[in-house]
Parts: C-alpha cells; structure tokens; sequence
C-alpha cells in the first residue's frame, strides 16, 4: 500500500463518485463542523475491518510489526471492546479468571455477560502514598495452583498511575499452569514504541492478548485502540468472533484512518519524538524536585517495592497530602487559577497524563503553577491525611446471579452485611470497590465513605445518591 488510510480517504474525497450509501450526510462539503468528506462506509476500494483483505489488513499489520505483534485488531468501540473480546475468548461460560482487583469496570462487564466466576488478585499498595503498585507474581502462582479450574489471568500494567507489574514472570507462571495471560494495557500504547525511553510492555513479557488504547497516551482520536494476540494459547477464531460481536458492524473509517495515521507517525517519527518529549519530562521532574509540600512521585522512589517493576514516568502524580489540601482541591486550583486541566483528581493526589504531542509551554505552565501554589495555600506537612485502601471482596455469587435476584432499595448507612446489586466506583478510573453480589462490609462502608469526604466522582449509585439496591430474598 503506498498511502495510509487517512491519504486513500482524502484522495478518494476528489474524485466523483457519487454516494448512494451510508452515512446519510454523503459527504456533502455544504454541511460544515466536522469531516464528511472521508467519513464513509464500507465500499469498494476500503475493505472491511471484521472480514480485512486489504487496505485495513495492511494497516493492521503494519501495527504488529511497530509492536512485535504476531496479529493485531483495530478497535473501534475504545480498549472495552478488546477486553470484552478476550475473556469472552479466553474463558468458558460459566468458566474461571482470575482478576486483579484493581481492573477497570469493562472486565467486570465481561464477566457478567458470560457468567464468569472470579477469584481476586489484590495490588500490593505502596503504602507510603497510599496508591496501588503491581501484582506479586507470587500471589499468581498461589491461587492457580489452589484453582486448577482457571482458565484465565487478568491484569492492568500500566495502572492508572504508571506502575507496571512483572509480566514477563507472571506470564510464565501463568503458562505454567496452562491459563492465557490477558494483560489490560490501555495505558501503555506509548511503551513498545519509545525506543527504549520507557519500560517494556507486556507484549515484550510474552502476554498472550494485550490491549491498548491509542487514545489515551499516543496522537490518535478518541475511542481508538489496538487488540494485540501471540502463541498459541488464544483461539483466534473464537477472538474474531467476539471482536465482531461487540464492535459495531459499521465501524468508523475516521477512527481507522486515525490508528493507521498514528502508527505512520510512530514509524517515520516515533524514535526522535520519543527523544524530545523523554528529554522534557525528565527536565521537569528536575524543576520540581524543590517543591516543598507538593510532591511528584519520582519513578527511583517506587521501582523495586510494592510488586512494582517499573514506573512509567509519563504519568505525573503529583500528591497534596503533606500540603494540607486534597486532591480535589489542588486540581481546583489548577484548573480555576492556571487553565490547567487534569486527567483526575483522587483524594489526595492529581495526575496529569503526558504524550509526545505535550509542547514546552505545557511543562513550563504547570512547572510555574506547582511552584506558586507550594508558597501561597499549602499549610503545614503535619496535615497529612490516612488513605483509604482498596477493600477485600467477598463474593457471594457472580454479577450474573445477582442479576436474577430479588431486590429492595436501602439507605447506604444501613446496608452494611446485605449483598449488593450495584457498583460502586470513582470515576476516573473506574475501579469496582464494589460489584453486584458481593457483600457489603464495613470496609467498604468506611472506603466509600472517605471518597465521599475528598468530594470525588463516585459513580454506579443506580438508585440514588445516598442508596443502594441489594437482594432482598435469595432465589
């Protein structure tokens, strides 16, 4: 192929072909605000991403080779689409996973639709700062061989936060004990591709599926991701048939033009832009290494403990704690005072995500704002609050029973030791604490309530702020 999609799309614009199919705008340059002309549907010339011959075939092989991958998909519906498909490929109805607990909601979604059991895998947490680190390939190792009936490992490295585990060591017990290792990496598009300026990603860890979403840390549109598969242990047939259960069957050519684009970048550009930005952020955890109440957490101070193997440096934590204030408030002021929008507040730290597209004026922006805002409203380092943990489950039955249960409505307050049949979790990032039936516990009371208390974006309350819709009656 001697264009990229996105040039095929624009060179197809100027011609005259006329449209007598979707979309219903027909590329029509009278309507304005956003790109008809190469918004189009599947016709000849432009293959089609569930059954790729072509053009989208090339553009996805063109992926792997950039990743080392021995096939890669194109995701359309964003990295819960990839995560959906590959429990529902890895795992049985009804069958086994075991789940790092710290997973994103969308792998909980898939276990309720096939009626998955999960058994959880905790992060060990970085104490000191209160925040998750990486999964102990030991406690892998532990519960496969105490449930020979699992059938599926999965787990997020990068985390939210930049900690990534072992994979490399936990794929090899995974394969040990005959499971395929499903590793959510949505947050580490950028990894592979550095060159070397950031740690490895789990592909280079001998993962069996990984998936990653292109959006969030890398130049391409919303929504857009990449499913990465290698070795034998996946049915690959089974993975095509969920891709395309859950992907629309009419995929946008905008966002595949928008992958595609991106991994032409990364080819022709990638290593001196990996350079530069690698170049900007190391100058700017420099420049903040004077900072006296706020601190960002610095890869040396986290590598090596709490499971982790490595810090992604792109992901800057910058905690409050020691300053007095709380997550949410220091991202106020980031955002009032300075025009500074973050990724996400959490109760006492903000992250700010980084890419190869941030420019000098960024850095320098926060740089200056950090520095004015540890002088004029930090408080005193003996204001440092406790942090709240992420509580132990206990599993009642899986969502999908729950489903089927009896329900009533109850006050929050008084549901503690009652089975629940709704989620509970801050968003971003997403992170169950807890899931349709599993006990309601005092833990998870006092958890729950502690987010309540650092005002952050508590999400899952189907029944209205303040309760909570447990079983009433088992079935």
């Amino acid at each position: 192929m001697n264009h990229s999609l996105f040039e095929q799309l624009e060179n197809y614009n100027q011609m005259d072909y006329y449209p007598f199919h979707m979309p219903g705008h027909k590329r029509n340059s009278e309507i304005k605000g956003f790109p008809v002309g190469i918004d189009i549907t599947e016709i000849e010339g432009f293959d089609n991403l569930h059954h790729a011959s072509s053009v989208l075939l090339e553009a996805q092989q063109k992926a792997a080779a950039l990743y080392g991958a021995e096939e890669s998909f194109f995701l359309v519906n964003g990295s819960t689409a990839g995560i959906l498909s590959a429990i529902s490929a890895a795992v049985s109805s009804n069958g086994s996973i075991l789940l790092a607990r710290n997973s994103h909601k969308a792998a909980y979604h898939g276990i309720f639709l096939r009626n998955i059991r999960a058994e959880y895998v905790y992060p060990e947490m970085i104490e000191s700062y209160g925040i998750c680190g990486g999964i102990n390939p030991n406690e892998v190792k532990r519960a496969l061989e105490h449930n020979r009936s699992i059938e599926a490992v999965f787990i997020t490295s990068p985390t939210y936060e930049g900690m990534l585990s072992n994979i490399e060591e936990i794929a090899d017990i995974t394969h040990r004990n005959h499971a395929v290792l499903i590793v959510d990496e949505a947050h580490g598009a950028h990894l592979n591709p550095s060159g070397g300026e950031f740690p490895a990603g789990a592909l280079d860890g001998q993962a069996d599926i990984v998936i990653q979403s292109l959006h969030k840390t890398l130049p391409s549109l919303t929504q857009t991701a990449v499913l990465h598969v290698q070795g034998e242990r996946v049915n690959r047939g089974k993975l095509r048939k969920y891709l395309q259960i859950y992907q629309t069957s009419s995929p946008s050519y905008l966002f595949m033009a928008s992958i595609d684009s991106c991994i032409h970048m990364l080819n022709t550009q990638g290593r001196e832009l990996f350079r530069v930005y690698k170049e900007r952020l190391n100058r700017f955890y420099e420049q903040v290494k004077d900072l006296k109440f706020l601190h960002l957490l610095s890869p040396e101070e986290v590598e090596g403990i709490a499971a982790i193997q490595a810090m992604d440096a792109s992901k800057l934590c910058i905690f409050s704690s020691q300053a007095g204030i709380s997550g949410s408030r220091l991202y106020n002021y980031l955002l009032e005072r300075y025009h500074l929008q973050m990724e996400m507040a959490a109760g006492e730290y903000v992250l700010a995500m980084t890419s190869i597209m941030d420019r000098e004026e960024g850095f320098a922006r926060l740089n200056q704002a950090l520095h004015e805002l540890d002088q004029e409203v930090c408080q005193s380092a003996e204001n440092a609050s406790e942090w709240a943990q992420l509580p132990k489950a206990e599993i009642i039955m899986t969502a999908a029973e729950a489903e089927e249960q009896e329900r009533e409505i109850l006050p929050f307050i008084e549901s503690e030791g009652r089975v629940s049949l709704e989620y509970r979790y801050v968003y971003p990032p997403g992170i169950p604490v807890l899931v349709p039936g599993e006990r309601i516990t005092r833990e998870v009371l006092e958890v729950l309530s502690y987010y309540h208390s650092k005002n952050l974006n508590i999400q899952g309350q189907e029944s209205g702020k303040g309760k909570i819709a447990v079983i009433n009656r088992m079935k």
